[in-house]
């Protein structure tokens, strides 16, 4: 973890590496969508599925979808343990083959803008490949707005409103030989961006909005 916080700061800073190995709407095979379902207990799942339920994977190449196409993203909105985090939605879990994360990442930020203020990492834990996804927001995206939390002590200001479980921020802290604080950690923040991926991909029919529940 060492190693590796010290290569995202000096590198991923300078470099367009997730630029470069990141899909796009673009990229996606043909007769695929992200889709956006809520589903129980104010979680929604931003995933990518077949636009047409009666066509299998298997249609579209199997191997591809199941080895280097897939992705899901699951995200609510914050409060009760974790803090109110300044409204924003949180992200509760993810899984998605190399290079398709990012896309996904765009898709959850700026629907949690769009229904909240904005998205923030996981309170608890953050793998090393969604660290690199907040890192490069925070320093590389100049579409994409970064906002301080506080902690659940109220260290930083006396309202409650923007106060967030920063564990995963603290452990980054924890963990860094150059003296990081956990306010220097891309986890300690919330992110906002204005709903252009989302807009895009809605206009090329791209994106799907399903009703609660819905799966195929």
């Amino acid at each position: 973890m060492k190693q590796l916080r010290q290569y995202i700061r000096q590198i991923l800073k300078e470099s367009r590496l997730l630029t470069e190995s990141a899909k796009t709407a673009a990229d996606m095979p043909e007769g695929t969508v992200i889709k956006i379902t809520p589903i129980l207990d104010d979680v929604y799942e931003i995933n990518y599925a077949l636009k047409d339920p009666n066509i299998t994977a298997k249609n579209i190449n199997h191997e591809y979808w199941s080895n280097e196409f897939y992705g899901k993203i699951l995200i609510r909105h914050s409060g009760d343990a974790d803090g109110y985090c300044g409204n924003s939605m949180r992200v509760v879990g993810s899984e998605t083959a190399d290079g398709w994360g990012p896309l996904l990442y765009d898709i959850a930020m700026e629907y949690a803008t769009i229904h909240g203020d904005g998205l923030t990492s996981d309170r608890a834990s953050v793998s090393t490949e969604a660290l690199e996804v907040w890192e490069y927001y925070m320093y590389n995206r100049s579409d994409v707005t970064a906002y301080q939390l506080d902690d659940m002590q109220n260290t930083l200001t006396p309202d409650k409103f923007d106060n967030c479980r920063q564990d995963a921020a603290e452990e980054e802290a924890d963990e860094d030989e150059d003296g990081l604080a956990w306010v220097d950690s891309s986890l300690s923040k919330r992110y906002t961006k204005e709903p252009t991926t989302i807009n895009a991909m809605l206009a090329s029919g791209q994106l799907v909005y399903m009703p609660k529940e819905h799966r195929y």
